[in-house]
């Protein structure tokens, strides 16, 4: 995609970014390890990045770092998330719109193409957009070039644009919900981030650094989690992933009135206790 002007200049070697990826990622994912060097020339170049994986497994979190470790780091991180939007408001979201261009477009709106400016864009659930938004964000990623709804005047996305979908792409190719070139547009490198039942040795980071989040919004002194609780924690199937971990460990924080979290902070449904 060419743009108009061009992001301020990578103040980062390349070893040197690959060094503060693995740091930032060792405090939470360490699971993400042997990913460095490939979230390392996603995120030094500017290459097409498709991320999947169940919902809850981390896709925003790494777009995020992939922005923030990228030269568009001064610049918006934007996420849409395409699932949750309806199919009459999804293009007005993604493009804007003029003022009259629809019943209720009693002013222009600007869409978060424009709004990302020369930021990141991720576009969440990618494969929740009909067949039309396809065939256009394939020209935006061919050319940079959109009108927003209602209009026919052209105007150019600046922003690098990240997709992330909880499905396989390819699958939903073959079963003719997605277009073939988009898709393979789109598939230049991919990150497949597998769910948390499979990354067991990330619990207990991703655990301890939420408790470290929570007890802060919530003026608590939890301080550690017990080991009772780090075994049952890994115990868990976890089907929501890390959303449900934070949801667990914000509930826990909430009631544990002492510096550590036990066992009795923990939902008794999620509860799988190890035995002693």
């Amino acid at each position: 995609m060419e743009a108009t002007k061009q992001p301020r200049g990578h103040d980062h070697t390349f070893a040197s970014l690959e060094e503060e990826i693995a740091q930032a990622l060792l405090a939470h994912t360490p699971s993400f390890r042997s990913l460095v060097p490939q979230i390392a020339l996603a995120a030094f170049h500017e290459v097409t990045v498709l991320l999947t994986g169940e919902t809850g497994t981390g896709k925003t979190f790494l777009a995020r770092l992939i922005h923030d470790f990228s030269p568009r780091r001064p610049f918006p991180f934007l996420v849409v998330p395409c699932g949750a939007l309806s199919a009459s408001l999804i293009e007005s979201e993604l493009f804007g719109h003029v003022r009259g261009a629809f019943t209720g477009a009693d002013r222009a709106k600007i869409g978060k193409f424009m709004a990302a400016g020369q930021g990141t864009l991720l576009l969440d659930e990618i494969d929740a957009l009909g067949f039309a938004q396809q065939a256009k964000l394939l020209r935006i990623l061919e050319t940079g070039e959109f009108e927003p709804v209602g209009s026919n005047r052209t105007q150019m996305c600046e922003a690098r644009i990240i997709a992330a979908s909880n499905d396989n792409l390819e699958s939903t190719v073959a079963q003719g919900r997605f277009r073939e070139d988009l898709y393979y547009r789109l598939n230049v490198m991919v990150f497949d981030l597998p769910p948390l039942r499979q990354r067991k040795e990330d619990i207990g980071p991703l655990a301890q650094h939420l408790v470290d989040r929570f007890q802060k919004q919530f003026h608590k002194e939890v301080a550690i989690l017990s080991p009772p609780v780090l075994a049952a924690l890994k115990e868990m199937p976890w089907p929501g992933n890390i959303r449900q971990l934070a949801n667990v460990i914000q509930r826990a924080v909430l009631v544990c009135t002492g510096p550590e979290l036990l066992l009795s902070h923990l939902p008794d449904n999620l509860v799988a206790v190890p035995p002693s």
